[in-house]
């Protein structure tokens, strides 16, 4: 009876495994052994080994969209993260029209990158733009700029677009994290006379930890995945200011028609990814807050 059980069992979990090795592991391969041969249009290739990737590692190009990456990075380091903790924490302060800002917050992360870039490029507009219209009315038309034409602000431009929709996200994580520290740590510091700086240098931010954790593995994730956003508001430019290497990789494999290359710096992007899956793991696993 155990036996058939269990034989029930597989069967059942053998459809979603055929599936999965299909059309996820198989892609995964399929990119890696297109990444060691010169493959081009038409399909035929030749092994090459590791030419890509050493052509990639040497390339200006792709160092500079490894360093508009890691900006990247810290963009969202200080806008959704730093941002969405800080809204967390006001939205938890209140008792009436939480819900309400809840709403506003979160409801960016419902647009897709494609539709948040066309908004941002109508705000960013130089010439009847609202962001440059509103620093005019009130006299500041001195910082109007032409933000994703200028090369020393586009990419923080873009990236603060981009930070519009991702604040939704770690704004739920903090605010998850506060709704679950327990009241009577906070009643028992307030009956001890505690500033709100103590209370929250020693109980409320050790206790978020596993929100900051989890904020900071999945938005870093989501940094290195950035393709969309770039391809409608810059391609990229000016010049190749605001290249990532989720861009890059398209460049190369759908324009450049470098197969290879593409692939191989699809690999790239994907060890890069599976580095911070696995911090993220072993942080996750051996941080364990208990209440």
């Amino acid at each position: 009876m155990r036996l058939k059980i269990d034989l029930n069992a597989l069967m059942l979990l053998a459809i979603p495994l055929t599936i999965y090795l299909i059309f996820v592991i198989f892609p995964i391969l399929w990119n890696i052994v297109i990444s060691f041969t010169n493959m081009t249009v038409g399909g035929s290739y030749t092994f090459t080994g590791l030419e890509n990737y050493i052509r990639l590692l040497s390339s200006t190009r792709f160092l500079n969209a490894l360093k508009n990456t890691l900006m990247w990075f810290i963009i969202y380091l200080v806008f959704p993260i730093g941002l969405g903790l800080l809204m967390a924490i006001l939205v938890n302060s209140i008792n009436r029209g939480a819900n309400f800002f809840k709403l506003v917050y979160f409801y960016p992360l419902s647009l897709s990158f494609a539709v948040i870039g066309i908004i941002w490029s109508f705000i960013y507009e130089p010439t009847y733009g609202v962001l440059n219209e509103i620093l005019r009315k009130i006299g500041l038309g001195f910082l109007a700029y032409p933000w994703l034409i200028d090369p020393n602000i586009a990419l923080i431009a873009v990236g603060i677009a981009a930070s519009w929709r991702e604040l939704g996200f770690d704004f739920v994580v903090f605010f998850a994290g506060l709704r679950a520290i327990p009241q009577e740590y906070l009643d028992a510091a307030k009956v001890d006379g505690a500033s709100a700086f103590v209370k929250y240098r020693y109980i409320i931010l050790p206790l978020l930890k596993p929100a900051f954790i989890t904020a900071f593995a999945i938005t870093m994730i989501r940094a290195l995945k950035v393709f969309d956003i770039i391809y409608v508001m810059t391609r990229g430019g000016p010049g190749f200011t605001t290249e990532v290497l989720g861009y890059y990789a398209f460049v190369l494999a759908f324009e450049a028609f470098d197969y290879g290359g593409g692939a191989a710096l699809s690999v790239i992007l994907t060890l890069i990814s599976l580095l911070f899956i696995a911090l993220y793991l072993k942080i996750a696993l051996k941080e364990e807050v208990r209440y």
